[in-house]
């Protein structure tokens, strides 16, 4: 994985973008900066597919369509495929998408947690993670509150030391 970081006001061939390769995995990190200091930070993973990826995604995608399971098995499928292939942002999509469905199902918004973790989007993994303990304590499901609580305290004690650094 590369991480390269641009400063620039807008995104043109010009601006020192490298050349992004197939098959390779990129770190994107943007930060707006006021007055000299960070207001805002998104950390992104991009992620340049082969040719041949793109059409083995859609045939395994395709495959789980056709398929006579239950939707959210469906859901977690689909998932399991873009995680196959680290598409983290489209994994997010997909579950945001599907988010009201699983209103109630601890083990989904801690996927969505981890993932948003796993990104460094700390914030949301941190409100997800909660509404997932919540979700596993209601619900009497002992061991996903369980990993719901060590997703939460591991969030919580990166924000604290990215919090201590100058």
């Amino acid at each position: 994985r590369q991480i390269f970081f641009f400063f620039f006001n807008s995104l043109s061939p010009s601006s020192g973008m490298p050349i992004l390769s197939p098959g390779k995995t990129y770190t994107i990190i943007i930060k707006a900066i006021a007055n000299g200091k960070t207001i805002s930070r998104s950390i992104s993973a991009l992620n340049i597919l082969r040719e041949s990826q793109i059409k083995e995604i859609k045939k395994e995608v395709l495959k789980v369509d056709n398929s006579f399971v239950a939707p959210k098995k469906k859901t977690y499928l689909h998932l399991s495929i873009l995680s196959k292939y680290h598409l983290v942002d489209d994994s997010i999509a997909l579950m945001e998408s599907q988010r009201e469905f699983n209103s109630n199902d601890a083990k989904f918004h801690r996927i969505l947690a981890e993932t948003y973790f796993n990104v460094g989007l700390l914030d949301q993994a941190k409100n997800i993670y909660e509404r997932a303990e919540v979700i596993a304590n209601n619900t009497n499901d002992s061991a996903e509150y369980m990993l719901a609580k060590e997703g939460l305290k591991a969030v919580v004690s990166l924000m604290n030391s990215q919090s201590l650094k100058p």
